[in-house]
């Protein structure tokens, strides 16, 4: 079941070689990643390009009105406040990100072929989005986001991929109205809770419900105890020894989180609504 986008690597390669068809941007300039680049090139899309603080905005020309791309250029503005006050600021040089909105599902299939609501590549500042009529994009915006800035701040990670998925639904923050914590709570009290030793070596592998707001709710209780510090030595040291996934404290951490989960009033998600609408 794969409601949110993860990383996808390979993009390229799924994507065909055209005639640029753009009136607005250069098919290649050094400063875009070899992706960005792909799309902009890509045949059958015209692209109208937005220049604004951080990043190049892209819409399937015609497609959106001069309202609709000042809003989704004042929401990229809000949300990048909201994770850089978390993340840190990226490199004064890091290069701006290119971020591509389109109308529709069908549209993500014809050019990245898969109907993902949503990406950012790994390797380089570039994202694609569906901003679709009646689908909610903030928190899938702001998770994609995460990880795009969470890459250029922090580096490339050498955890594993729980603690990069679980900052980024941490930051996106709650889905449905309902806390990374409670529906945490929800898995455990329905015998669902993923046992940590499993999240962290094989988070891939696992359901993304409940194994993403798992992680999430983990990595909240580790920045309410440690602060950002503690999660960025674990992204950048991976092993963090001392035989336990969360180094010599581990056992400590991993009881009292799960205290608080028991604790905490259980929810959990409707799922239909949320591949149909976001959260």
């Amino acid at each position: 079941m794969h409601w949110h986008s993860t990383l996808v690597c390979g993009l390229v390669l799924a994507l065909s070689a055209g005639a640029a068809e753009r009136p607005n941007a250069a098919s290649a300039e050094p400063s875009r990643g070899p992706v960005a680049q792909k799309l902009l090139s890509q045949q059958g899309f015209a692209w109208h390009q937005t220049d604004v603080p951080g990043a190049r905005i892209y819409t399937v020309a015609g497609a959106k009105d001069d309202a609709e791309i000042r809003a989704i250029a004042s929401q990229f503005a809000d949300l990048r406040d909201e994770i850089v006050a978390v993340v840190g600021a990226p490199p004064a040089d890091a290069p701006l990100a290119d971020l591509f909105f389109l109308s529709s599902r069908d549209e993500m299939t014809r050019l990245a072929g898969r109907p993902l609501a949503g990406f950012v590549q790994p390797g380089e500042p570039t994202g694609v989005f569906v901003a679709a009529p009646g689908y909610r994009l903030r928190t899938l915006f702001k998770h994609e986001l995460t990880h795009l800035y969470t890459f250029q701040t922090w580096g490339s990670p050498n955890a594993g991929a729980w603690l990069v998925e679980g900052i980024a639904v941490w930051v996106a923050g709650p889905c449905q109205g309902k806390t990374v914590d409670a529906l945490a709570a929800g898995a455990l009290a329905d015998n669902r809770l993923i046992p940590l030793k499993e999240l962290v070596g094989r988070f891939r592998k696992l359901p993304e419900d409940p194994a993403f707001f798992e992680a999430a709710s983990l990595v909240g209780f580790i920045l309410h105890e440690e602060g950002i510090a503690g999660i960025r030595r674990r992204w950048s040291a991976g092993d963090p020894g001392g035989g336990h996934p969360l180094g010599s404290n581990g056992d400590d951490l991993e009881m009292r989180w799960r205290a608080m989960l028991s604790r905490a009033e259980p929810a959990r998600l409707d799922v239909p609504a949320l591949i149909a609408s976001g959260c």
